[in-house]
């Protein structure tokens, strides 16, 4: 979630990127849980992430 906030905060203030980076990482790990319960790791909640990012 750092290394998300920290990018988005390139283009935005601290709080926007903050909330947004954690809305983003929350919404994935809740996708993730309801498609493979709790055997998902980094790397799948990477590409969810990138999946909600660029709006698929």
């Amino acid at each position: 979630q750092a290394g998300l906030a920290v990018s988005l905060l390139a283009k935005n203030d601290a709080f926007t990127s903050g909330a947004a980076s954690s809305y983003l990482v929350k919404k994935a790990a809740d996708n993730l849980f309801n498609s493979v319960g709790v055997s998902y790791n980094a790397d799948d909640l990477s590409r969810e992430v990138s999946r909600l990012f660029s709006g698929q």
